[in-house]
C-alpha cells in the first residue's frame, strides 16, 4: 500500500469515531444478547432464562422465527451455558407480578456462529443497518419528539425493544437545528416530507417514523420506514408499552432484512477474496462498506488492502466462495456489480447512492 494510501486510511479511522458520534444510538453490540423476564434468582429459573435468551438470539442470527424447530438449534439449547458470557438481573423481584425481574444474557457471538454453521442452521449475519428513529410520544400529560436528550420510560422500553428485534437505532439529537425543521404535528403525522429534510443531516439510509400514544396504561402505535428495499407502513393495537414497541420494531426489522432464504454455510469451505468498492467519497462511506462487509453471514474476516482516491480494496475470508458472497451482496442493495472486470480476480462493485 503507498503512503499516500495509508495516511488517507489514517484519516478515515481517526474521524469514523466522530462521525459516529454525532448521534447517540440503541442496542448497538446487541447482536448476540437478549433479555427474558425470569421467575426468580435461583439457578433453575436462571437456567431457563439463558436458554429461552439463546433462543430469541438465534431466531435474530437465522432471521427464522421457528428456527427452534429445527434439531440443530435443540443441540445447541441444550448447551446454552457454554456460550454464555456474562449475564445480569433487571428490575426487582415482586412476588405476584409477573415480568418485575428480567434476566439479561449475553453470549460469545464466534463460537455460536460457528456451531450455527456446524448444525446447518441458516445465518443471516449483522447486515441490517442502523435506522434513524423520529418519534413522537402523546403519553397522555404531554406530547413531545424523543431525542437525544430524553431519559424516560418510553426511552427505556425502546431501547430494550431495539434489543429484543436486533436493531440499531440512531436517535436525533433534538437540537435548535432539528427543532427548527421538524415539529411533534410533523413527525406525528408520519409523513416523510420534512423528515427527509431533516434526517440529511444524519446521512443514514433508512428512516423510522413513528407514533405513540397513551390511553390509560395501554398503548397504540403506527409507523412508517423508508428503506432501500422501499417504504412501508403499519400499525400495532393497543397494548403494553414494551409490547407496542417489540410489535413496532418487529416489523421494522423484517422491512431490514432481504426477503430471500438465509444462507445455509455448513459444510462450504473458506477462500480469500479481493474485493474492490469504487465511489468511497468520504470517511462516511468508508465506514459504511466497512462495517456492512464485516456484518455478512459468509464473510469471516475483513483486511483493508488498498485505497487510491475513490477506490478501495478489500481482502476477504468468505465461506462459500465467490458465488455465495455475490448473492449476499445482490441481496443486501448497498454495492452493485460495476461493468468493469479484472484479469487478476478482483471483484469490483460500486457504492449506491
Amino acid at each position: 500500500m503507498s503512503w499516500t494510501g495509508w495516511r488517507t486510511v489514517s484519516l478515515l479511522l481517526a474521524c469514523t469515531g466522530m462521525l459516529l458520534a454525532t448521534a447517540p444510538t440503541l442496542a448497538r453490540d446487541t447482536q448476540y444478547s437478549a433479555t427474558v423476564p425470569v421467575a426468580d434468582r435461583s439457578e433453575a429459573a436462571r437456567g431457563a432464562a439463558v436458554r429461552q435468551a439463546l433462543g430469541d438470539v438465534l431466531a435474530r442470527l437465522s432471521g427464522d422465527p421457528a428456527i427452534l424447530r429445527q434439531a440443530g438449534s435443540a443441540a445447541l439449547l441444550s448447551k446454552a451455558n457454554r456460550y454464555l458470557q456474562q449475564y445480569q438481573y433487571e428490575g426487582d423481584e415482586t412476588p405476584g407480578v409477573p415480568g418485575a425481574l428480567a434476566l439479561r444474557a449475553g453470549f460469545d457471538g464466534a463460537a455460536l456462529e460457528a456451531d450455527m454453521r456446524q448444525q446447518g442452521l441458516p445465518l443471516w449475519g449483522r447486515t441490517r443497518p442502523p435506522a434513524l428513529i423520529w418519534l413522537a410520544v402523546d403519553d397522555g400529560r404531554r406530547r413531545y419528539l424523543l431525542g437525544a436528550d430524553t431519559d424516560d420510560e418510553v426511552y427505556r422500553e425502546l431501547s430494550k425493544a431495539a434489543s429484543r428485534q436486533g436493531l440499531e437505532l440512531i436517535l436525533p439529537l433534538n437540537d435548535l437545528q432539528d427543532q427548527a425543521l421538524l415539529g411533534y404535528n410533523d413527525v406525528a403525522d408520519v409523513s416523510l416530507d420534512k423528515v427527509r429534510r431533516a434526517s440529511q443531516r444524519y446521512a443514514s439510509e433508512v428512516i423510522l417514523v413513528g407514533r405513540l400514544q397513551a390511553s390509560g396504561s395501554q398503548w397504540g402505535s403506527q409507523w412508517r420506514l423508508q428503506a432501500p428495499g422501499g417504504d412501508s407502513q403499519w400499525q400495532t393495537g393497543m397494548a403494553t408499552l414494551g409490547v407496542t414497541l417489540d410489535q413496532g420494531l418487529a416489523k421494522a426489522a423484517e422491512g431490514l432484512t432481504p426477503h430471500a432464504p438465509a444462507q445455509n454455510l455448513a459444510g462450504q469451505s473458506a477462500s480469500q477474496l479481493m474485493l474492490r468498492i469504487e465511489g468511497v467519497a468520504g470517511l462516511g462511506d468508508y465506514a459504511r462498506i466497512s462495517e456492512y462487509l464485516s456484518g455478512l453471514a459468509p464473510v469471516r474476516s475483513v483486511a483493508l488492502d488498498n485505497v487510491q482516491g475513490q477506490r478501495v480494496e478489500f481482502r476477504l475470508d468468505v465461506q462459500g466462495g465467490a458465488a455465495g458472497l455475490e448473492q449476499t451482496l445482490a441481496l443486501g442493495g448497498i454495492l452493485e456489480h460495476a461493468a468493469t472486470t479484472d484479469g487478476a480476480g478482483v471483484q469490483t462493485y460500486r457504492l449506491r447512492r
